[in-house]
């Protein structure tokens, strides 16, 4: 298996993975929005990443992470738009980056990657890294109805004690 457990033979049967799941759920007019670690050292082996990119369709930004330091050839791979943090004007408010946030603002929702195959940290936080979404983009309905569902209110099961 490939690291972090992945269930792939390596790199490039991944990214085939990714790009095609890209291919099938994205559409020309849509945007989509990468939470980083695209330009992770193994994720360039043989530049398979960076060509599949630029034929992917979409309006593609890029939420950088701890790997995506060469922010100039990334956007020669086909990322429209480089940020740090997006936000999503939708009721909760969403905060996309690739760690998540220590201090979300109030009301807010941390949706992040970085984090693997663990959850977020608290109930307002979604992690979104491919190991949650079955290595496919999902759409911003989907993530909004994780925020909700974190953020409603939990009600305690009532114990039954025994007699």
């Amino acid at each position: 298996l490939l690291g972090w457990g992945r269930p792939f033979r390596s790199v490039e049967e991944m990214n085939r993975h990714l790009l095609r799941n890209w291919r099938r759920r994205v559409g020309a007019d849509d945007t989509i929005i990468c939470l980083g670690d695209v330009g992770h050292p193994d994720a360039w082996r043989d530049d398979g990443l960076v060509l599949g990119v630029a034929e992917c369709p979409g309006e593609r930004l890029l939420v950088l992470g701890n790997h995506d330091r060469d922010v100039a050839g990334l956007r020669r791979a086909g990322f429209h738009k480089t940020c740090r943090t997006a936000l999503c004007a939708t009721t909760p408010p969403l905060v996309l980056t690739h760690v998540p946030l220590l201090k979300i603002p109030s009301g807010a929702v941390s949706v992040h990657g970085h984090l693997h195959r663990a959850t977020g940290p608290t109930d307002r936080h979604v992690n979104v890294s491919v190991e949650h979404t079955n290595y496919a983009p999902v759409g911003l309905t989907y993530v909004l109805e994780l925020a909700r569902r974190r953020r409603e209110p939990r009600v305690a099961t009532p114990r039954l004690d025994s007699p």
